[in-house]
């Protein structure tokens, strides 16, 4: 019989967040260990990203993706409101710096 282990509370941070293999990979992973009650309540998953997406945004491309990667059987639309409800994004800061093209500002970081 298999031991379902429960993590102490913690926070995801996952960098590239919207890219192909971080939404095939981690977003159904995590939804597959909140699904088996192995997350605790107040764990976050925080996401950065290129791609401009606010928490909506991000929220809606997962649930979009989610159940592509995750056998539709297995899954539980309360769990998935739930899980979605845990993930935010916002813009990385790499990509803010160079979205603001500012040469004077950059060339004194680099000097």
């Amino acid at each position: 019989m298999p031991v379902t282990v429960r993590v102490p509370m913690c926070d995801f941070v996952i960098v590239g967040g919207t890219g192909d293999l971080a939404v095939r990979k981690l977003p159904p992973a995590l939804y597959r260990r909140d699904r088996d009650g192995r997350l605790p309540d107040k764990t976050r998953v925080t996401v950065t990203a290129r791609a401009g997406l606010d928490d909506v945004g991000y929220r809606d491309k997962v649930r979009g993706e989610l159940f592509r990667f995750v056998d539709p059987a297995a899954g539980d639309d309360i769990v998935a409101e739930r899980f979605l409800k845990r993930l935010s994004c916002g813009p990385t800061a790499a990509t803010s710096l160079i979205d603001r093209d500012d040469r004077a500002w950059y060339e004194g970081q680099t000097a």
